[in-house]
């Protein structure tokens, strides 16, 4: 892979949301995110101080869900019902987007 000096846009990473109940397996929920400079970062989201789901909201510019469009209001209602899908949406952009791949 050749070395870019200006990520992209956008990034792709599927995120896992918890389900109620005993063993329910996790959803995958395939995301399109927005990219973030650090300075972007800490200007609209820390220093902005958005909640977590405001700064999902912020972050989510799409998803790959076979007949289900994307729109903000499917992403309301998807944070709306599964209470902790923001905090594991927040987890994976953080993960996807602040930590190192490099292995030992």
């Amino acid at each position: 892979m050749t070395f870019k000096l200006e990520p992209n846009p956008t990034f792709r990473a599927t995120a896992e949301i918890s389900q109620p109940g005993e063993g329910a397996e996790p959803l995958r929920l395939p995301l399109i995110f927005r990219h973030m400079s650090r300075k972007q970062y800490d200007a609209e989201i820390v220093e902005a101080k958005l909640s977590v789901d405001d700064a999902v909201r912020r972050l989510v510019v799409g998803w790959e869900v076979p007949g289900v469009e994307f729109t903000a209001e499917r992403l309301d209602k998807l944070i709306d019902d599964h209470a902790p899908a923001s905090g594991e949406i927040f987890a994976t952009w953080l993960k996807e987007s602040r930590e190192s791949k490099r292995k030992n």
